[in-house]
């Protein structure tokens, strides 16, 4: 499973994602983009490409020792759309707020759009998320341990796509502080359907 993944930003090999693994992420990295000028897109991110018409679902469970403001990691879809000189994105999984780790879903059409929702899961660390194509839109899940999806985002513009845009989908982290070291966030039961 692991030949039909790649990696960008990322310097160690591939793991084995049928199993649990660890994504190792450097600090002063991000994926962001803000006016008047900020672009980051520098994230460690393990993925399937997949054609946007193909693409279903993905899942998983994310988590970390969550310690410093915005470290995060969690479910990332880069697309490239042909012709387009910006790309877009949507990530979702847990992140670092004021203290304490929450859901996060980022949805970057031009600029990125930031919504959060507290973590639901007994261990208050971690976050089961899910992004599914339902009714020609987008939805990102968080999936709670009884089983109960909470919806947090409907992705509109998903419908607006090209039909041959290219998606990038897997697992991201990010540690946007400077000189804080490396973050290991631990993920489980990646599904990807196409």
């Amino acid at each position: 499973m692991t030949d039909s993944f790649k990696s960008a930003h990322y310097d160690h090999p591939i793991p084995d994602v049928s199993k649990p693994f660890d994504l190792r992420c450097p600090d002063n990295t991000d994926l962001w983009r803000i006016p008047p000028s900020t672009d980051r897109t520098d994230t460690p991110h393990i993925y399937r490409t997949i054609r946007a018409s193909d693409f279903k679902s993905a899942k998983v469970t994310v988590s970390g020792p969550w310690t410093v403001l915005y470290d995060q990691g969690g479910l990332c879809m880069i697309i490239d759309i042909p012709n387009s000189k910006q790309n877009k994105w949507v990530k979702t999984g847990v992140e670092m707020l004021n203290g304490k780790p929450r859901v996060s879903v980022v949805a970057t059409d031009i600029w990125s759009d930031w919504s959060l929702h507290p973590v639901v899961a007994a261990d208050k660390v971690s976050a089961t998320i899910e992004m599914i194509v339902e009714h020609d839109h987008l939805w990102v899940y968080l999936i709670g341990d009884d089983g109960e999806r909470h919806p947090m985002r409907e992705i509109t513009w998903w419908n607006a796509l090209p039909k041959d845009a290219e998606l990038k989908v897997g697992v991201s982290a990010a540690r946007p502080a400077t000189e804080k070291g490396e973050l290991i966030v631990h993920y489980e039961n990646l599904v990807i359907n196409a």
